[in-house]
Order: C-alpha cells, then structure tokens, then sequence
C-alpha cells in the first residue's frame, strides 16, 4: 500500500473514530436529560420509560371516517390529563407520522384522498412540577381507509 493511501485511511480513522466519541457523548447528555422525567422500567410489556407522575394511556380510540377526505379521532376521556396527542400517518410506518397536540380527546384530520390507509395512535400528556411536559405511553395502531 502506498504512503499516500496509508495516510489517508490513518485520517479517515481518526474522523471515524472522533465522530464515534461525539456521537456517543451527545446520546448519553440526551439520555440524562430524558431520564430525570422518566424511570426505565422492565415487566410483561417489555423494557419502556414510564413517566415518573404516572400519566396514563388511553385504552380505547375510534377512528370515523364519513365525512370525505377526513378522518375523526376520539379517545376515551382521562380526568387526570392536561392533554393528548394525536399520531396520524398515511403510511404504514406510523412513527412517521405527524403528531397533532389537543386539549380535547378528540381531533379531526382533513387533506386525505379516496382510498388511502390512515393509521393513527394517541397518548396523553402531563405537565410535571418543574413546568416539563411528561407524556405517557402511545395506544395501539387505529386504521382505516378514507371515503
């Protein structure tokens, strides 16, 4: 291998490897930060943050389809909550999706075509005592197809 060559995969290396540092440090500060919200916690659903005021999840949401080009979402109410938060997508990675925050357990999304598969998921949220926004758990995936 020439000197050249040796030189130049020694600094791609070197960038790799600084890149590396940053990129586990920033993950790390955005791991404590997170963190002080939340408490990591391990039982029959899996390993998940669950919000250390208990805000909880909404178990029942209804997707309305009638009027054209628009999808009516409704989630069970929560007495406790300051909040929801609506997840829409129109593609099968939900995560995707744009997420809507409403005072209200319900929300109406407009600008779909004839046809297409609208997923949607709601979860409520909390503000904590130090003025943070704490949100609990998303529900489960809602689909339907739009008239």
């Amino acid at each position: 291998m020439s000197k050249k060559k040796s030189s130049r995969l020694r600094n791609f290396g070197q960038t790799f490897t600084v890149f590396g540092i940053i990129v586990a440090v920033s993950a790390l500060l955005l791991l404590a930060l997170y963190s002080r919200d939340y408490n990591l916690k391990v039982d029959s659903r899996g390993v998940y943050w669950a919000p250390e005021i208990g805000v909880q999840t909404p178990t029942t949401l209804t997707l309305n389809n009638d009027q054209k080009g628009k999808v009516v979402c409704t989630c069970d109410y929560l007495g406790d909550v300051e909040g929801y938060q609506f997840r829409i997508a129109g593609t099968p990675v939900v995560w995707l999706g744009k997420t809507y925050r409403t005072a209200t357990n319900g929300y109406i999304c407009a600008g779909f075509h004839e046809g297409q598969k609208v997923r949607v998921q709601v979860r409520a949220y909390k503000t904590n005592p130090h003025g943070r926004v704490v949100y609990g758990r998303w529900s489960g995936v809602r689909a339907t197809t739009i008239r």
